[in-house]
């Protein structure tokens, strides 16, 4: 069996940051919003520098 899944990647310009998801279009309302489900990826180096 083969699961394919796509996923959408995002980078800051600086690229210390990096957003994956399974979609790119959400449906807000006014009352509710769909769930997101992603990973963010901090680079250490930017965490470690920013860190106060």
């Amino acid at each position: 069996m083969v699961v394919n899944f796509k996923v959408f990647k995002k980078c800051s310009p600086n690229n210390m940051i990096t957003l994956y998801m399974n979609r790119r279009d959400f449906v807000d309302s006014v009352t509710q919003v769909e769930p997101i489900d992603g990973i963010v990826v901090l680079d250490d180096e930017y965490v470690r520098q920013n860190r106060k």
